[in-house]
Parts: C-alpha cells; structure tokens; sequence
C-alpha cells in the first residue's frame, strides 16, 4: 500500500503530461501544416488569378480547411498572408508582431478567418522584368489550452511558411 501511496501520483502525472504534450504537438503540428498547405496554394494561385483578392481567399480557404484537423484544445487566431523578405519574415517588420506592408491581416471568427485588412495589391511573377520572383508567406497562429493544468494554462503557437510564386509565361508579364 504504502509504495503504490508513493508511486501512483509519479505515474498519474507523468500520464497526464504524455497526453498534454501530445495534444500540444498536434496543435503545433497542425498550424504548422496548415501554414503549409497555405503557402503551397499562394504560390500557385496568387500569380495566375484574375484578382489578388479572390487568390488570397483561395489560399484562406485552404488554411481554414488544414486547420480544421486542430484538436478541441487549440484554436486558431490569426491568419496574415505577406511578402515574405529573405529571412521569411513581412518586408519592414522584424518579427510576426507586425504586419504593415504588402500584407492580408484575418482573424479567427469561431468558423473561418474573417479579413481584418491590409493589402498586397502587386505581387511580382515575372522573371523576365528583371527583378527577383516575390515570396509568400503564411502565418498561422493557434491558442492551445491545457487540458490538465499542471504545467501550463495556454500556449500560443505562431507558424510560417514561405515559397517563391511561381513565375508567369513571358507572354503575361
């Protein structure tokens, strides 16, 4: 009695934190997948649409879509697809705190990303203007709570991904 009085609570809370850790990768791999999955459409769509807007709802589609894999613990908050500078950050921020140029801000509205604003009206496909093709990217963030409490309350997971658009045929630049 007296070893199980002493070795159950170890077990009990190592079982505890297996499970919350678990739950807290899914979350951390679904936002990252989902940023994924984001990116890999932005540099497909973004350059052959017909409008910047309609690819940019394309590619939140695509992310509301991913992001539908999250566990009842994570929920997603935050949603910018940018410029990507060569760091894989926004062009003119140095972190994901801001996002003030060439940049589409959404926000979690319990179904779907609502727009919160920004623009990024010229996105640059074509190789054969001289300039270097523009990078996406897709930031995603997601509160995770926790289940049991013990080690933490809640955690916000932030992901990106970055990719270069695919480039125009020389006849539409």
């Amino acid at each position: 009695m007296v070893e199980a009085a002493i070795v159950f609570p170890i077990v009990a809370l190592i079982t505890f934190a297996t499970i919350e850790f678990g739950l807290l990768f899914l979350s951390q791999s679904t936002a990252l997948s989902s940023a994924q999955a984001g990116v890999r459409q932005a540099a497909a769509q973004i350059p052959t649409a017909g409008s910047p807007a309609v690819a940019y709802d394309q590619v939140r589609d695509e992310v509301v879509d991913s992001i539908k894999a999250l566990s009842r613990q994570g929920t997603p908050t935050t949603l910018w697809i940018y410029h990507a500078a060569a760091d894989g950050g926004p062009i003119g921020a140095t972190n994901f705190d801001s996002c003030a140029t060439d940049c589409r801000r959404y926000a979690w509205d319990g179904s779907t990303f609502a727009y919160q604003g920004g623009t990024w009206t010229n996105p640059d496909a074509c190789i054969f203007d001289g300039d270097a093709l523009d990078s996406v990217g897709v930031f995603v963030e997601v509160q995770h709570r926790a289940v049991t409490r013990f080690v933490f309350r809640t955690i916000t997971l932030r992901e990106h991904s970055t990719a270069q658009l695919e480039p125009l045929p020389s006849e539409e630049c």
